[in-house]
């Protein structure tokens, strides 16, 4: 027999709360778990941008990486593009 005992998830620890202020341990898990998303996805809204130029959290070299990247799928994508709408083919272009 181990002493060691795995953790327990977030959701077994809410659920404990049952009866906490008179709500359901379900209902605990509901609003702090919805809670939690809500402000992930506002914080995400002021912290992403919307070209990789304008991102703080990259140093000059990255975002130089990055912007050769994206220019290069999107010109492979117009290529694509262009071609099937020509030949009704896409596979045509595949490397």
């Amino acid at each position: 027999m181990s002493w060691w005992r795995p953790p327990r998830p977030i959701s077994g620890a809410l659920l404990e709360l049952d009866g906490l202020h008179t709500l359901a341990g379900w209902k605990w898990m509901f609003l702090l778990e919805g809670a939690f998303s809500i402000a992930v996805g506002i914080a995400t809204g002021f912290l992403l941008v919307s070209r990789v130029g304008d991102a703080k959290w990259l140093s000059s070299e990255e975002k130089a990486a990055l912007i050769a990247a994206v220019t290069v799928v999107l010109v492979r994508a117009r290529r694509v593009s262009t071609a099937t709408q020509k030949t009704g083919d896409a596979a045509a272009l595949a490397p």
